[in-house]
């Protein structure tokens, strides 16, 4: 599961004080070696993370919460109890 990251180049055009580029350059080395280093766990960590925080996500979970409640709701009308996950949670505290 190990990726590699780009090499990270920044181009400046202009006039640019050598101090400054020195500076860019500095933080650009620093960030490629950050990156080189990086442990296997803390990839995995960031690529779940990434998955996480995708639109995807959010409205699998709205379309899962709508299934989960007009199954419910058609349940119900048929005259039989619906499920309530909530209704167990007090049991399953003492796990």
């Amino acid at each position: 599961m190990a990726t590699t990251s780009p090499e990270v180049t920044i181009s400046t055009t202009g006039d640019v004080p050598t101090h400054v580029q020195e500076s860019i350059d500095t933080v650009a080395e620093l960030r490629a070696k950050m990156d080189r280093e990086v442990a296997t766990h803390q990839l995995g960590i960031e690529w779940f993370t990434k998955r996480l925080g995708r639109p995807t996500v959010v409205y699998g979970s709205l379309g899962f919460v709508a299934i989960w409640i007009g199954v419910n709701g058609s349940i119900q009308a048929n005259g039989r109890t619906p499920f309530d996950a909530f209704s167990r949670l007090p049991r399953c505290k003492a796990f």
